[in-house]
């Protein structure tokens, strides 16, 4: 038998001996205040024992944390409200910047036939143009000569390509693993992205909009500028008459596709 352990209430109980000292305190201050009560020798409005708080105190306690829990939330809503802003304000400039490379992506993307109508187009205001240090020049139109400039401008294009391939073949092969893995990080994203936006889908058929939105918010954080996430967020919106974020993401849905139909149909609805 261990007697030290067993003489040792701490170790036995696990309660400590300040523990105890402190609640047989207690016990006798309160009995004590008993008989003080009972042989009129004490004010019931005086009795005061430390660590057991009286009802006003216990109302004072309650009002304090109660403002304390005020001031967290308020300035919780604040944290939240800067956040909110320096999100949209992030989000547009970076609008700008994601619309104007998807333009110079869609004109250096155009077929050769509309590279002719452009040239044409050229010419055409060439022709009618009051410069006239421009009548002497020659500016083919004709679609044969085009074709053949085209063919030429490539061929000049891929020649220097592979030159420049040959004198910096450590250069090229590193650029093109970067670019390897730069392409798979955007795949990953776009599959991350879809798999919250699917998840949103399927809490915002139950009606669970703010679980909705958190998805959705989480897709957008990984594609700021996909179409379908900001419509959805939009439509949360709508759902919970929250009016002007419903507003704010249809803007963004037509900063993006200025022509989409049922951004511009909710963003009328939301309007009127």
């Amino acid at each position: 038998m261990d007697v030290d352990r067993l003489l040792n209430f701490e170790k036995r109980t696990g309660i400590k001996d300040d523990d105890i000292e402190d609640f047989i305190r207690k016990a006798t201050e309160v009995e004590a205040a008993v008989q003080g009560l009972r042989d009129g020798t004490v004010n019931p409005d005086k009795i005061k024992i430390e660590g057991i708080d009286s009802e006003e105190e216990k109302q004072q306690k309650e009002k304090e944390r109660q403002q304390r829990l005020e001031q967290q939330r308020i300035q919780t809503e604040q944290l939240r409200l800067q956040r909110k802003a320096e999100e949209r304000e992030r989000w547009w400039a970076g609008s700008e910047y994601f619309v104007l490379n998807r333009e110079v992506d869609n004109k250096t993307s155009a077929s050769g036939d509309d590279k002719i109508e452009s040239s044409k187009s050229a010419k055409l205001l060439q022709r009618y143009t009051l410069d006239y240090s421009r009548w002497n020049e020659w500016v083919p139109a004709d679609p044969v000569t085009l074709e053949e400039e085209r063919i030429r401008t490539e061929e000049e294009e891929r020649i220097k390509n592979d030159e420049f391939e040959k004198n910096n073949a450590e250069f090229c092969t590193q650029f093109m693993m970067d670019q390897e893995e730069r392409s798979k990080s955007i795949q990953n994203k776009q599959e991350s992205a879809d798999s919250h936006r699917i998840k949103g889908n399927l809490h915002f058929k139950r009606k669970e909009y703010v679980i909705a939105l958190e998805k959705y918010m989480e897709a957008l954080k990984l594609l700021p500028y996909e179409g379908k996430t900001l419509l959805n967020i939009a439509q949360v919106h709508i759902k919970v008459k929250d009016w002007d974020d419903a507003e704010e993401f249809l803007k963004r849905s037509l900063q993006i596709d200025p022509l989409h139909v049922k951004a511009l149909s909710r963003y009328t609805f939301v309007l009127c």
